[in-house]
């Protein structure tokens, strides 16, 4: 025995080990050879996985029906355990130590062995691969197990308010993180003021087997999921990923409170590195008020506050200290443009001190607050003053596009149409301000490189890809034809994958095919089944692709043809057996034998040998034994003390049908002439009589045989 590198095509785990010709893989159980790896039935598991694996459980367990509707001749058991999966949203993993424990995306609170799916894979394991039980129910009992303790867990536990998601370790390696110290930063500033879930104190005292209900728990109570993120890697890596996708799909349960994932950048880890899923988020970048923000930025989820009251405010504290904020007012470090005079030693007039007042108030509305009202009224007020100010139309524009910042404005494709862009550019100009029009434009340029390169890692993935899928191409190009024409420009080489991809997914169907006459070529018992497949694979092949698959196609067919005519024969040669080891044929098997051997055709008849001589043998002994039987059945007659025509027609109709040959073999058929007596005796004269059978002569033993027509 030996660990093998292959990879199982139910489960996609590479713990498998090699025993001679054969692998078993350590995480399901299943064991099979390479050939039946690379069957359609395995292909099709492989793919029902994956969307299993990515918790699309829905799309999963359609394929895994069809499966069980398609295979039938096939050990199916792995998809009726698939489906019991998909039921109870749980994927099965492997630890580092090789132990297998469920990764729950629910819990349910119905026991696995109530559901359909388990009475549905218990009774065909039963009946078709009953070595298979024992291990099936050992995987039950650890999820049932590992759910009995989350929902004692659950009964047991205050909810969680923040869950810290991180890597503790580089890749491949014991070398500590960074990540590491900032999650066990923000676990020792805030965990005096939120119950927050952090592994390293949360599952220290716990035991390994119960790791994943208290993650679990974790993760479904927990209304914020605070995310360190320093690497693409690490959070692909898989624990990682395992953790922040599930809190993603409890998120999708209606039941349960809003969740949101707050990544926390570090190490200079930059928005276009976030995973797809992710890239919508709004993150926080690590730095000396980090903690400051996060608990500004929790307080408003876990306790969140009354918006119109604090709005209001901040107003009338803004308005109580206008002088003050005036005096004190120094530039702010923000990407929204500013306001600022040429000459800070200039001496401000009435005039300009109140404009610079009014546009110090709009800024607090527009962006703190996103009173964009209240910014309007303020904006207005200053164009009364200065008409002229370019501030004033930047302001406006943002208020038109209701944005808080130049990042939100530079998201709308047609923000340069607007009229108070025109103004802001013309007024900006005049003031020599063309830094402030140049930011807009970096920002618009650097937002369409950021959309771009989204489409471009996608299809970077779909380049690198050995199995490109339809519904890959379909979601780039959805991605790209979303896209405003700016960004598209910086899409690289997308017809050039796209037609590389569908190269390969053309290879690739025309790989399963020929695989799938291969299978079929190989098998000893073909049926018409694998035929229909054959030519059901062939007719959704394109015109090119047939051309590429050629034509052996129908070689293997004929080749199949052959082998069930051979089946046939060789059948009808072992039913001629059957039959002339029976004591007594039944009429029934007689019969069967006769179609079968009819149905061949004469090249194939010529290899059955003997069936005349069988035959004839075998209707032999069965017409003794009806002349034995008759003559049993007439010495049971006189006990009949209601005689009955219709059993005299039925032993009469009985005698007529055995050959002329047979008929003498008959005896006692003086009871049937006294039985037929009695009957016209009791039918008191109202029957015409007629003339009972009269019993034939012994047959001459020196008689001349006659020409007989055979039923065959």
């Amino acid at each position: 025995m030996k660990l093998s590198a292959f990879q199982c095509p139910i489960c996609m785990s590479t713990h498998c080990r090699q025993e001679g010709d054969v692998f078993i893989c350590e995480s399901c159980g299943n064991s099979y050879t390479q050939k039946q790896a690379d069957s359609q039935m395995f292909i099709d598991l492989r793919i029902a996985n994956r969307h299993r694996q990515f918790a699309e459980f829905s799309k999963a367990r359609d394929i895994y029906v069809d499966i069980i509707n398609k295979y039938e001749d096939e050990d199916l058991s792995s998809a009726y355990w698939g489906i019991l999966l998909c039921d109870q949203s749980v994927l099965l993993e492997m630890d580092n130590s090789g132990q297998l424990f469920p990764s729950f995306y629910r819990v349910k609170n119905v026991p696995i062995q109530e559901t359909d799916a388990y009475l549905n894979l218990i009774k065909y394991v039963k009946k078709n691969a009953p070595e298979k039980m024992d291990d099936y129910i050992d995987r039950i009992n650890l999820i049932e197990s590992a759910r009995d303790k989350a929902v004692v867990i659950s009964q047991t536990t205050k909810p969680y308010d923040v869950f810290i998601c991180f890597k503790k370790t580089q890749l491949n390696s014991d070398v500590v993180a960074p990540d590491y110290d900032v999650a066990n930063e923000i676990y020792n500033e805030l965990s005096d003021k939120y119950k927050i879930f952090y592994s390293e104190k949360s599952l220290r005292n716990v035991r390994v087997r119960d790791f994943e209900p208290n993650i679990y728990y974790g993760l479904y109570t927990a209304k914020v999921m605070l995310l360190i993120c320093s690497k693409r890697e690490f959070l692909e890596s898989h624990w990682m990923k395992n953790e922040w996708k599930r809190f993603m799909e409890l998120n999708k349960d209606r039941d349960s409170d809003y969740k949101s994932i707050i990544p926390i950048f570090i190490d200079n880890f930059k928005e276009e590195n976030l995973p797809d899923e992710l890239a919508h988020k709004q993150a926080l970048k690590y730095g000396i008020s980090l903690i400051a923000d996060i608990d500004k930025t929790l307080q408003k989820i876990i306790n969140p506050i009354d918006k119109d009251l604090e709005q209001q405010k901040q107003i009338d504290m803004l308005m109580a200290n206008q002088k003050k904020l005036i005096e004190e007012w120094t530039k702010r470090q923000s990407e929204t443009i500013e306001y600022s005079k040429s000459d800070a030693a200039q001496v401000l007039t009435p005039q300009e001190e109140k404009l610079r007042s009014i546009l110090k108030l709009a800024k607090v509305n527009l962006e703190d607050l996103g009173n964009f009202e209240a910014a309007e009224l303020q904006i207005q007020k200053a164009q009364e003053i200065d008409a002229e100010n370019y501030v004033t139309w930047a302001y406006k524009l943002l208020i038109e596009f209701r944005a808080q910042s130049i990042d939100e404005l530079v998201m709308h494709d047609n923000f340069k149409d607007s009229v108070n862009y025109r103004l802001f550019v013309k007024y900006a100009t005049k003031a020599g301000k063309l830094d402030d029009i140049q930011k807009l434009e970096h920002a618009r340029d650097d937002l369409m490189h950021t959309m771009a390169d989204k489409v471009n890692y996608q299809l970077k993935s779909l380049d690198v890809s050995p199995n490109p899928m339809e519904e890959d191409i379909l979601k780039i190009k959805s991605m790209y034809e979303s896209l405003p024409k700016e960004a598209q420009q910086y899409v690289e080489n997308l017809k050039t994958i796209i037609i590389s991809a569908r190269k390969k997914m053309r290879d690739n169907k025309i790989d399963s095919f020929k695989a799938r006459l291969n299978l079929v070529s190989n098998k000893e018992h073909p049926n018409y089944d694998d035929i229909l497949k054959i030519e059901e694979e062939y007719s959704n092949l394109s015109e090119d692709e047939k051309d590429l698959a050629g034509e052996g196609y129908k070689n293997v067919i004929k080749d199949v043809n052959t082998k069930m005519k051979d089946m046939k024969a060789q059948k009808v040669q072992n039913l001629l057996q059957t039959l002339d080891n029976q004591d007594v044929p039944t009429r029934d098997d007689l019969i069967h034998v006769e179609k079968m051997y009819n149905e061949l055709d004469d090249k194939m008849k010529a290899q059955v040998s003997n069936y005349r001589q069988i035959m004839v043998k075998a209707y032999d002994r069965k017409y003794r034994n009806d002349a034995k039987m008759l003559s049993k059945y007439f010495t049971k007659l006189p006990t009949e003390k209601v005689p009955s025509r219709d059993i005299y027609k039925k032993l009469e109709n009985r005698f007529n049908a055995l050959p002329a040959k047979y008929r003498p073999l008959v005896q006692n058929m003086n009871l049937l002439d006294d039985y037929y007596n009695r009957l016209l005796e009791y039918e008191e004269g109202n029957v015409a009589p007629k003339k009972p059978l009269i019993k034939p002569e012994p047959i001459k033993e020196k008689e001349a045989p006659k020409k007989k027509r055979w039923l065959w």
